[in-house]
């Protein structure tokens, strides 16, 4: 057993991590030696499955001197802290987070290295977990500066539902309608209200169908993808 970490005293653990626009920079120690490594993905979930693959490699006999380029030309996976950049002057990244615990992370995350306000996008599929809704409000409310509850698929329910109800968690958390966020149940406009909203230096996260490319509707599919929609927008703010 290799045992992987970050604040536990693991035979593979990572220090002096710190994250940036284009990615992540941490210093490894491991039973061979220590290293440094420059990562594309963000995020501190990304640090946790680095540390994995690192111990799985050095168990399985992989030279040390070979992760750090290995680390570098992994590709971003789509729909993962995906930076979607048309010369905009504000940073725009799509995700997957769609729960509150995922939401929060992520949130926390883009905080740390976010030059000016962050702004995002939220909102929630029908037919799922309706106790998360509210919560999901609630995170947006604490970590944004400013956000849009906006339409997911709906699947069979009434989409405004969905929205009032990710609504109703943000006001229980201070947040106040009209001011700190709205609601918009067209999800390409809520896009562009949120660009519309950003200055330069701000971070816009678009937040919960990440990789998904097909809008879901009372069993009628329509093609939809989160950073193709956005980037058609972004064209204006170059």
């Amino acid at each position: 057993m290799v045992t992987y970490g970050i604040e536990s005293n693991a035979e593979v653990r990572a220090r002096n991590i710190s994250h940036h626009e284009d990615g992540t920079r941490l210093e490894v120690i491991t039973p061979g030696g220590t290293l440094v490594v420059h990562s594309r993905l963000k995020g501190r979930f990304n640090v946790y499955n680095w540390l994995a693959a690192m111990a799985t490699a050095l168990t399985l006999g992989v030279k040390l001197d070979v992760i750090p380029s290995a680390v570098e030309t992994m590709e971003p996976v789509r729909g993962r802290m995906q930076l979607v950049e048309y010369g905009q002057p504000f940073r725009v990244v799509v995700d997957f987070a769609h729960t509150p615990n995922a939401l929060r992370l992520t949130l926390e995350t883009l905080r740390e290295d976010c030059r000016e306000r962050l702004i995002a996008v939220i909102g929630h599929p029908g037919g799922r977990d309706r106790q998360s809704r509210p919560q999901l409000g609630g995170v947006a409310a604490q970590l944004c500066d400013f956000f849009v509850i906006a339409g997911d698929d709906p699947y069979d329910e009434e989409p405004e539902s969905i929205l009032v109800e990710i609504a109703a968690g943000a006001r229980a958390a201070g947040a106040i309608e009209g001011r700190d966020f709205v609601r918009i149940s067209d999800r390409r406009m809520a896009f562009a209200e949120a660009f519309e909203y950003a200055r330069p230096g701000d971070t816009v996260l678009l937040a919960g169908r990440g990789h998904l490319s097909q809008w879901v509707s009372r069993g009628h599919k329509t093609p939809f993808d989160d950073a193709l929609v956005a980037g058609s927008l972004l064209w204006s703010f170059r």
